[in-house]
């Protein structure tokens, strides 16, 4: 057995700061992904929500492209889109807003993933405005084994 754990699907649990360019908007973010082991052409297909402690939520789908330069280590940039709910926090301009971002993570002989993504948010000015925002978390990944 591969060590890679692409070999099965990965829920992501993690936390961190949102908006953390800007000091007077920041606010705690809790994130769930999940991370397909199949290949969509050499693409990982991913679901997740986040959301802040400002009442902000983000519902997406995306792909992520896993590049292993050790059996223990994964760089995966990714894009993803989604719906995108305000609350009590940033308004973004439009209700679809589009995050790339970057993963860095070890993996561990279980496959269990620690690491850190940052990402940026914004709707590519189709909305009204296209402030932004920036997001760094961490988190822990938890391999699935196939059905």
């Amino acid at each position: 057995a591969s060590i890679f754990a692409t070999d099965c699907d990965l829920l992501y649990l993690g936390g961190g700061i949102n908006n953390f360019r800007r000091k007077n908007s920041r606010s705690t973010e809790f994130r769930a992904e999940y991370k397909f082991h199949y290949k969509w052409w050499f693409f990982n297909p991913l679901l997740g929500t986040s959301i802040t402690t400002k009442k902000q939520v983000y519902a997406y789908g995306g792909v992520a492209l896993e590049l292993f330069p050790s059996k223990y280590f994964v760089i995966a940039p990714n894009f993803a889109a989604g719906y995108y709910n305000k609350g009590n926090g940033k308004d973004l301009g439009f209700p679809l807003e589009f995050r790339t971002g970057l993963e860095a993570a070890i993996i561990f002989k279980n496959q269990i993933r620690l690491g850190a993504h940052i990402s940026h948010t914004s709707n590519a000015s189709i909305g009204r405005k296209n402030p932004g925002l920036e997001t760094l978390y961490f988190f822990l990944a938890i391999p699935f084994s196939k059905l």
